[in-house]
């Protein structure tokens, strides 16, 4: 039997160090903006099983000097203490600052070198703690204009040892200071290259050296044109959560051959890309799903589950929920295993309730269906037991949420929906149509493989077997299923 090839996750996140450029014409609102984006992506790091998608994080600021708020650590057990510089980053403001012009090249240089420095002196640690040499990547938030950054920026790298610098991305916010300028003259400022990509990324180039030396020839720096609103900011934050790992390809998709004579086909290798963050991964997980046979996850002989109470908030049109990546260009906004839904035959209720229940949750469906609607429910928190926090405060669990989808029988499917705190963005280009088609030879071949594919008109279950009948009997007797 051929050795299963392995891989392994999260192994290469960088260490990650962000400077927040706190001079004018940079807004008080902006920084209660990036405190809540912060704290809510380290609530989800702090907590979130497995290994740490954010290993080692520090926060700097620049003003009339640069300050360190928060040393170079790494993040687990470490959130009390980046609650308390989050606290401090939220408070400041730009008044104050009038005068940080006149040292603000000195400033910034300052503090990337003693970024890049920390990082240096606790390599060792780090490489310890993580099993491989890490590097370190560098966000510097800023309102100031593009083109200004990449120039002191290409002056700064030229005088630092670049070793273990994976990458420095500039984070220019759009309608702060730069509202004057479309995002086209901010693109013509930071970029020789007249092609903007999906995510407002542009590579930052040289414009004045030509030497093969030069650190932004390399791609060691990215602009990044981010809307200053919230979504935007928490949206580019999450983006910290993905496996930045590119050793290896994650799944080997197996199509027949370009040629109906040969015996070997096609090995298509792809990788993974997260959209939804996995609610097992977290404190709270059976807040997220219905199926309380969670005796299992508790591991409590006890088969009494409670009686789950939803609460509908909203309707929507069925074609709003993003359930096919292809149709919709957007991520599956649903997860976890459905269930179907039916109104009561509980034997203790009398048949005068047992009839209101049938009859209205008949015209739920019946109206659901017409009108071509899904309803989204919330979890009750009565349904929901407290954590028990070291500080002996109780804790209350969150509300998972789900859709309804109703079905020509007298039924409904119920499924959990994911919901903002779970999503992650996706990756530059992920939803983009192609602008060119493919290859005709390309084409040509993968169409003969397709060809040798079973057609059918629809999917059905239970004309496929997955082997787990037999898998399962194999482990409970010594003879073997035939």
């Amino acid at each position: 039997m051929e050795k299963q090839q392995t891989r392994t996750e999260f192994s290469r996140q960088p260490a990650r160090a962000l400077l927040v450029d706190l001079t004018p014409p940079f807004p008080a609102g902006l920084c209660s903006n990036i405190y809540q984006a912060l704290e809510e992506l380290f609530a989800i790091v702090c907590n979130q099983h497995g290994p740490c998608r954010v290993p080692f994080f520090s926060l700097y600021t620049i003003g009339t000097h640069h300050e360190r708020l928060f040393p170079l650590q790494p993040m687990k057990g470490s959130f009390p203490r980046l609650c308390n510089a989050l606290r401090e980053l939220k408070s400041y403001h730009a008044t104050g600052f009038g005068n940080a012009a006149a040292n603000y090249n000195c400033c910034l240089a300052q503090a990337l070198k003693e970024m890049n420095s920390e990082f240096k002196r606790q390599t060792p640690h780090i490489r310890q703690a993580m099993g491989f040499p890490a590097q370190l990547e560098v966000t510097i938030v800023t309102s100031q204009q593009p083109n200004k950054i990449s120039s002191l920026l290409e002056q700064i790298t030229k005088e630092m040892d670049l070793d273990t610098l994976r990458k420095i991305q500039v984070v220019s916010m759009l309608g702060v200071g730069n509202t004057s300028l479309s995002y086209q003259q901010l693109e013509t400022q930071a970029s020789d290259d007249k092609t903007a990509s999906p995510r407002n990324t542009i590579p930052a180039a040289s414009q004045s050296s030509s030497s093969t030396d030069d650190p932004l020839t390399f791609g060691l720096v990215d602009v990044i044109c981010l809307e200053a609103d919230f979504l935007s900011i928490q949206d580019f934050f999450k983006g910290w959560l993905h496996d930045c790992g590119t050793d290896s390809e994650h799944i080997h998709l197996l199509l027949p051959s370009k040629d109906e004579n040969a015996a070997e086909g096609i090995t298509l290798k792809c990788d993974l890309h997260e959209r939804i963050l996995d609610p097992a991964s977290f404190p709270f997980q059976a807040q997220f799903g219905l199926q309380n046979c969670g005796n299992v996850l508790r591991k409590s002989p006890s088969n009494a589950v409670p009686v789950m109470k939803l609460r509908a908030i909203q309707v929507v049109k069925a074609d709003g929920i993003c359930d096919s990546l292809v149709r919709h260009l957007k991520p599956n906004s649903y997860f976890g295993i459905p269930l179907l839904v039916r109104a009561t035959s509980c034997w203790k209720l009398d048949w005068e309730e047992l009839e209101f229940h049938q009859q209205h949750f008949h015209a739920l469906c019946h109206l659901l269906q017409k009108e071509n609607l899904v309803m989204i429910a919330r979890l009750e928190s009565s349904n929901m037991h407290t954590m028990q926090h070291p500080s002996s405060n109780q804790v209350a669990p969150p509300n998972g949420h789900f859709m309804l989808m109703p079905a020509y029988s007298l039924t409904l499917l119920i499924k959990p929906i994911a919901c903002n705190e779970l999503m992650l963005p996706g990756a530059q280009g992920d939803f983009q149509a192609g602008l060119e088609n493919p290859l005709s030879d390309y084409v040509d071949g993968m169409q003969v493989s397709l060809k040798q594919l079973q057609t059918t008109d629809i999917y059905n279950p239970l004309l496929t077997h997955c082997g787990l009948r037999e898998s399962l009997h194999n482990l409970l007797v010594k003879t073997p299923w035939k």
